[in-house]
């Protein structure tokens, strides 16, 4: 089938070929093999039951990496919203499933309220009723400087149902995305490619890009899938934490072989299942978790081997010869040298001595390299054994070196170019490399030779160079001044090139399989590429500056359609002299006629010498339009520890409080400064670890009234950074100082008010006259100011945006015997209240639904955010996490002091809630119900009282899942507290110590019972016992399971405050759980 065909053809042959995939699968009978041509497919594609057991289907392309099924439209042009600093709208009628920023690999996190979008830098919100779209980039940078898609397909790329022996090879697919949860069969994420309950089922050479998951397979009652040689990249979801790049479920001997995935949430992954499962020769980078296995049996049988992961690798499985780069968190501590993997940060492994490129990926080891016979065994640690087959080139070289290290490099481009045998890689430092030099080497069915830049090197060849009688000669990276031949040559291939003789830039005769990408042309004057007797052509990605001469040239008119394979998404300066065939120029409207460079652009890049080196001005219009949603011309993925920042401004002021505000690209520290000179004798960090929320807000207290102040950011650091890039260059530092002069006096403290069907126009005094929204009143809050919320339900994310002080607490209230919701939207918001630089804070008496889980330890935020803060009260707060997706806790708390939790009822969520560095932090008469992996997580001093904390889910429970976790063992008081426990308490773990000392010696991870606890570290006073809770009195006992709090699984039972509390006499006795009196003015009668 093909662009060509109709839906109506027999799809028998090529001249009848069918339109659309869709066709094309549904005709398919166990054993056929259905063709795609090239092109990009705008459809999506489902089958169930395809396949069968005796025979092999198959579903490819014509060529690989052609064919591309889209679920995505390209955005429109955006233009400033009038009044805001950051946010950018354009008309857009559809469905807006989700955006992707295409040239960052960023999906923008879409938001609830327009307000939130200039807030959140990398968000969105689109406005159904206008037809409106809103957006902000994920880097602080004009939304022009960065290119979007739009998801609209709403559903899987390609779903294949129940399949059998079915092969996809060649495939690509993009723009994928739901704008709510699947179902569990799919991780609740919407994937480029799905195989669910699939047996023996390949995946071969795929690319999945932009989507909420990328490439996955859940296996039937057999499985036995495969999936290799495939890559995915920016491929996430708020729907799933497993969604991600390649990932196998429900494991039953599934393979995952040779994939890379990068940018996505997870990385390449098994999870789940009772069979067998391996990883192996795959990486991963730049994802939340880059490679791994967890879940079942599975977990625990399977293997991972010959694998780089350069953040984390957890598996409880066999892990052999593979690098990690920051830890397996299923095996902490792992001494270096002890196994055949490497642990880069446990082992300060610098990687620029040790491996060959480790900048773009190739972590085949130097002859010098300290890994070479580090194993117990004697042998090389991790997954490239050493080979003499990488050299190394520099301009303070010597060629009299062997050249197998940086450190013994040649010198010249001519010992780089003699005896090169198949399979050899040289690599070249920055500099200037002078000669002319003849390329011969390579043989057929033999491992390709390599010629490239190493890193970031810029490298000038200024001399000529010629590709004779070889086969399989590769140029990547380098910068030719002189015009290149290949004469009488195989499958010789340049990509990331400069090409710039004022000639001819690139002459190739009597040769096959010449494949030219992601390669620049400018400055010739007769022809960008010469074909003279040629044949399999392939060019792509190429940026032509043909204003001079044609991009390509053939020697015959027929050559140029029988020697040129393919050639589409390259740009053309001049497309009315695209290409020449027989001294007859072509414009780009006849390529395309001959089925060539359907998806090309007509761009006028403006270069610029540097270091002898033409140069692309300004790339913004280069950053997409190659093929598979990559740039145009050079394109060379790496990672980044850029970060931007905008300059600081003030909010508002009282007599003695400021509040002042500015946005970082990334979670970081900020130095900042203030005093009542421009010196800012004052000095302190600002820490905010999360990724996600950018927005900063810092309240200065103690401030004289009537003074002028001056206030400004002094450094910029990344928290933290992506592993090896370094500290993080800060782009465009704003650390000039903003001065300002408090108030003389400050007025008597207000009652504001807040309603569903108020107004934010309105003036907030008055009942009659309330806001809209609670995030209004919290960006005008003064010390002293009560916040009254009517009941209703509000969608929003709330920023408090002042401080309270010493005495004068804002307050954020229920108005009394009204139920007040702060809704997450189906998972679509994150966090419900954000506290960051506050003190004196007080939220009490709300409800919360629907938030979903954003990220994981201290760069995660939960349905309430606090840092850096300092007396934050959390009181009578009801969050409910029971429903589809992944939930979070209530809380994540870092770097506070005198926080507490005091009447509240978490339920469900991975965590209850976790806490790092927050000295006086105290949880009281709380309820814990179902916590999914720990009820609480703290990495700080605490005190915990009076709670009841029940057993986790079932599923996790069985796993015997700690219910806490601490690192020092002397800083946690567990006092007075019931724990309902599903087993025997001398059985059920309850505390996982990181740190734990006994006896004088670090024993470090140790998990132990109730009674162990009382033995070993403190005795305290807590029970277990089952709290009787209030609501089994109101249900029919027969339909109450064996562990009460199993029938509160979905949400079919409504829960709230008075139905937890406890009745059993000896739980009431002690007080312990809710308090009852404390919910008197909130509960109606």
């Amino acid at each position: 089938m093909g662009k060509h065909g109709l839906d109506t053809n027999a799809g028998t042959s090529r001249a009848a070929a069918f339109r659309t995939i869709q066709k094309g699968v549904d005709a398919l009978q166990p054993g056929d093999t259905l063709t795609i041509g090239r092109g990009e497919y705008a459809e999506t594609v489902v089958r169930k039951g395809l396949g069968s057991a005796e025979q092999q289907t198959v579903i490819r392309a014509e060529m690989r990496g052609t064919v591309l099924l889209r679920g995505d439209v390209d955005a429109p042009g955006f233009k400033p919203v009038p009044g805001t600093r950051r946010t950018f709208a354009a008309d857009f009628k559809g469905e807006v499933q989700a955006v992707y920023e295409v040239d960052t690999l960023e999906r923008l996190d879409g938001q609830a309220t327009r307000a939130e979008v200039e807030f959140q830098p990398g968000s969105f919100y689109y406005d159904v009723a206008a037809a409106k779209l809103y957006l902000s980039s994920s880097d602080l940078r004009p939304v022009e400087q960065h290119r979007y898609s739009i998801p609209v397909a709403g559903a899987h790329g390609m779903m294949l149902e129940q399949p059998k022996r079915v092969l996809l090879d060649g495939i690509a697919v993009r723009g994928f995305e739901k704008s709510v949860m699947q179902t569990w069969h799919t991780e609740s994420g919407t994937w480029g490619i799905v195989l669910k309950e699939a047996k023996d089922c390949v995946i071969r050479h795929c690319t999945a890009f932009l989507n909420g998951g990328g490439i996955l397979t859940r296996s039937g009652l057999e499985g036995g899938n495969l999936i290799e040689n495939c890559v995915a990249y920016g491929n996430i979801s708020p729907h799933g934490f497993e969604c991600g790049g390649v990932v196998a479920v429900s494991v039953r001997n599934d393979t995952l072989r040779n994939c890379v995935a990068y940018k996505c949430g997870v990385g390449v992954r098994l999870y789940g299942g009772e069979g067998y499962g391996l990883i192996e020769k795959s990486m991963g980078w730049g994802n939340v978790v880059d490679l791994g296995i967890k879940g079942g049996k599975m977990g625990e049988i399977s293997d991972v081997r010959d694998c780089v992961a350069l953040s984390y690798l957890p598996t409880r499985g066999r892990l052999k010869h593979s690098i990690i780069g920051f830890k397996n968190t299923y095996v902490e501590n792992q001494p270096a040298g002890t196994d055949t993997s490497i642990r880069l940060n446990f082992e300060r492994v610098i990687r620029d001595q040790e491996f060959a490129d480790p900048l773009n990926f190739d972590f085949r080891l130097q002859s010098t390299s300290t890994l070479r016979g580090s194993a117990p065994d004697g042998s090389d640690r991790g997954p490239f054994p050493y080979q003499a087959d990488v050299f190394y080139v520099k301009p303070d070289g010597d060629d009299v070196a062997d050249g197998l290290s940086v450190k013994a490099a040649w010198k010249t481009l001519a010992r780089a170019a003699k005896e090169l045998r198949p399979g050899d890689t040289v690599y070249f430092e920055q500099g200037i490399y002078e000669g002319d030099v003849t390329v011969k080497g390579g043989k057929a069915g033999a491992e390709p030779i390599s010629l490239r830049a190493r890193g970031t090197a810029r490298v000038l060849i200024p001399g000529s160079i010629k590709v004779e009688g070889s086969h399989g000669v590769q140029f990547e990276r380098l910068n030719f001044a002189r015009t290149v031949t290949a004469t009488a040559s195989g499958k010789v291939r340049f990509n990331n090139c400069r090409f710039f003789a004022q000639d001819s830039a690139l002459h190739a005769s009597r040769c096959t399989e010449l494949t030219i990408t992601h390669s620049e042309f400018t400055r010739f004057a007769q022809a960008g590429v010469v074909l003279d007797g040629c044949s399999g052509v392939e060019l792509s990605s190429n940026v032509y500056d043909n204003q001079h001469g044609p991009a390509v040239a053939c020697r015959t008119d027929g050559e140029a359609t029988s020697a040129i394979r393919y050639s589409d998404y390259n740009s053309y300066a001049d497309p009315g002299k695209a290409w020449r065939a027989g001294g007859k120029a072509m414009s780009l409207a006849e390529v395309r006629q001959a089925s060539q460079d359907i998806y090309a652009r007509e761009l006028q890049p403006v270069y610029t010498m540097r270091d002898g080196i033409p140069e692309v001005t300004d790339r913004i219009a280069l950053v997409i339009g190659g093929a598979l949603g990559r740039s145009l011309g050079l394109h060379q993925d790496l990672m980044s520890n850029t970060l931007r920042m905008t300059a600081p401004t003030l909010h508002s002021v009282t007599a003695t409080t400021a509040n002042i505000e500015w946005q970082m690209s990334r979670g970081s520290m900020s130095g900042i400064a203030w005093g009542e000179t421009p010196a800012c004798e004052i000095k302190a960090a600002y820490k905010v670890t999360n990724h996600a929320d950018t927005f900063r807000s810092f309240s200065l207290t103690g401030l004289k009234p009537g003074t002028t102040y001056y206030f400004k950011l002094t450094s910029a650091q990344l928290i933290y950074p992506l592993d090896d890039q370094g500290p993080g260059e800060v782009v465009d530092p704003k650390y000039e100082a903003i001065t300002f002069t408090t108030e003389a006096a400050d007025p008597a403290p207000r009652t504001l008010y807040v309603a569903a069907g108020g107004s934010d126009a309105a003036s907030g005094l008055t009942r009659g006259n309330a806001w809209r929204s609670i995030g209004q009143a919290a960006a005008q809050a003064r010390p002293g100011d009560t916040i009254m919320v009517a009941g209703g339900t509000y969608i929003e994310k709330v920023r408090v945006r002042g401080t309270g002080v010493e005495g004068r607490p804002i307050k954020f209230m229920s108005i009394p015997g009204e139920k007040v919701i702060l809704d997450g939207s189906g998972r679509r918001i994150e966090t419900a209240f954000v506290i960051n630089g506050k003190s004196h804070i007080e939220v009490d008496g709300f409800y919360f639904d629907g938030f979903r889980m954003g990220g994981q330890g201290r760069t995660s935020m939960r349905v309430i955010t606090v840092n850096q803060s300092s007396h934050v009260t959390l009181r009578r707060l009801f969050w409910d996490g029971r429903g589809a997706g992944y939930s979070g806790g209530l809380l994540m708390g870092a770097d506070s002091t005198d926080l507490l939790v005091s009447n509240c009822v978490i339920i469900r969520g991975s965590d209850g809630m976790e806490v790092t560095n927050c000295p006086g932090f105290r949880v009281e008469h709380c309820v814990f119900l179902s916590h999914m992996i720990e009820a609480v997580k703290l990495g700080t001093p605490a005190a915990l009282t009076s709670n009841i904390i029940c057993d986790s889910s079932a599923f996790k429970a069985k796993s015997n899942i700690h219910f806490m976790s601490f690192g020092n063992q002397e800083a946690i008081i567990d006092r007075n507290n019931c724990y309902f426990l599903r087993t025997p308490e001398a059985e059920r773990t309850l505390y996982w110590i990181i740190n734990f000392k006994e006896d004088g010696k670090i024993l470090g991870h140790t998990r132990m019972t109730l009674p162990d606890y009382k033995k070993r570290v403190a005795p305290t006073d807590s029970v277990v016992l089952d709290p009787q809770f209030a609501i089994f009195k109101r249900l029919d006992p027969a339909k109450v399971p064996a562990f009460p709090i199993d029938k509160f699984v979905s949400t079919e039972v409504p829960l709230d405050f008075p139905d937890l509390f406890a009745t059993n006499p000896a739980v009431v006795r002690r007080s312990i759980g809710l308090q009852p009196e404390a919910f008197a003015d909130m509960i109606k009668k």
